[in-house]
């Protein structure tokens, strides 16, 4: 399992997280903000949480996650909606799986 993110900081996070659940498989990834730096065709399901907003070059890097994925497999985008006096955290994540 990988973690990828831009910051050394969230990483450290993350990896500090996965020792104490006792989560021996991830596997920390510094990416760029133009792509997220793995192997072509290593990851059978890609999962964006609350992020796409945030990305700089949303195309190139969203291109470098299609690189990654193995043919036919799955991208996971949940990404939230904040409407100051509508909307809560609760009840503004939308998610679709599409398999690309």
């Amino acid at each position: 399992m990988y973690a990828v993110d831009i910051s050394p900081r969230f990483l450290n996070h993350t990896n500090q997280r996965a020792i104490a659940k006792e989560v021996p498989n991830i596997t920390s990834v510094l990416c760029s903000e133009r792509g997220v730096s793995l192997p072509p065709n290593s990851v059978d399901i890609a999962f964006i949480c609350d992020t796409c907003r945030h990305l700089e070059y949303p195309q190139s890097t969203l291109a470098s996650v299609r690189r990654a994925l193995q043919p036919g497999r799955t991208l996971m985008v949940i990404d939230i909606e904040r409407i100051p006096g509508k909307t809560c955290f609760e009840t503004s994540c939308r998610g679709r799986v599409q398999n690309i």
